[in-house]
């Protein structure tokens, strides 16, 4: 794992603005959004067979590791499910 992956926090970012003008974000969405992708590439540094899925009936992320579920936890946040299963894959 590079050290650009490993130094990505392991805290959640909610952005407070929420505007999207013409399908752009503004600069508090677009922190969030670069978070997300953050975490989910140092997740799949951690094991490249990890994918973070959502179901939508419950509206909520859970993260499986070659079609296995890692923790059966669910979470209404994205951000969430991967911080858990980084800390899981990584022995945080």
């Amino acid at each position: 794992m590079s050290d650009k992956t490993t130094n990505i926090p392991l805290e959640t970012y909610f952005a407070s603005d929420r505007r999207v003008y013409n399908g752009a974000y503004c600069s508090d969405m677009q922190r969030e959004a670069d978070r997300t992708v953050a975490l989910e590439k140092r997740m799949k540094a951690s094991n490249p067979e990890a994918s973070c899925t959502y179901f939508p009936m419950e509206d909520k992320f859970m993260v499986f590791v070659k079609h296995r579920q890692l923790t059966g936890n669910f979470y209404r946040h994205k951000q969430q499910a991967l911080i858990e299963a980084i800390q899981v894959l990584e022995g945080i």
